[in-house]
């Protein structure tokens, strides 16, 4: 995703925060509604943002959202996105390799994180000690990598903007099947792979250079 565009969403997160619960009840089927629409993710973030403006704007004054959007919600936001240019075949390409290069070099930085070799490597080389280059994957490993990914890609997408009430639910199934996972992956101890650290880091670096060449191309 491009630099800009995550800016963006997080200030559009922070302004998000300042709607009083009445409000953010309309204002959460609106957002919904607008990411849905086949629009650039930079539109979509600019359109959400004129209107968390708005809409603080009219609370500061004691006035309800309708006044902003008027009584149908979906018609207000098909106004916006009419006036909006739909992402083209080319966009749509460079964003979903972009959103994958970015993920799996997250997911492969993880797994090196969390593998049981890495920190010994880390303590040993400002310690002195001999260096092992070689990293232990097991089952557990990649079931905590992936569970971390998701989690990550689920949070930053939806779970900012949902209720409370649908956080919280969320966040507690979230941690009912974390606690699942982990008891399987205590199961799954034995080494699948190994392989030298500067082999296992190097997909990263290069999905991560892909990441900043076609986030660049978004703009």
């Amino acid at each position: 995703m491009n630099k800009k565009v995550e800016e963006l969403r997080q200030r559009n997160n922070e302004l998000y925060k300042q709607v009083s619960l009445e409000n953010a009840e309309v204002l959460t089927d609106i957002v919904r509604y607008i990411q849905k629409a086949d629009i650039s993710e930079r539109d979509k973030e600019v359109a959400l943002h004129n209107l968390l403006e708005a809409v603080l704007s009219a609370q500061e004054k004691g006035e309800d959202i309708r006044t902003v959007i008027g009584d149908d919600y979906k018609a207000f936001c098909n106004n916006i996105i009419a006036g909006l240019p739909s992402k083209g075949r080319k966009y749509r390409i460079i964003d979903f390799f972009d959103q994958l290069c970015i993920y799996v070099s997250l997911l492969v930085l993880i797994c090196v994180i969390i593998s049981k070799d890495f920190l010994t490597f880390i303590r040993n080389l400002f310690t002195g000690q001999p260096l092992n280059f070689q990293l232990s994957f097991t089952g557990a490993t990649l079931i905590y990598c992936i569970v971390i990914g998701v989690a990550y890609y689920f949070i930053i997408n939806n779970l900012l903007r949902q209720k409370k009430w649908k956080r919280f639910v969320v966040a507690l199934a979230g941690l009912v099947i974390i606690v699942v996972l982990a008891y399987i992956a205590a199961l799954l101890r034995n080494v699948i792979f190994t392989v030298n650290i500067f082999a296992a880091l190097a997909p990263a670096l290069v999905l991560y250079c892909a990441h900043i060449i076609l986030s660049r191309l978004e703009k």
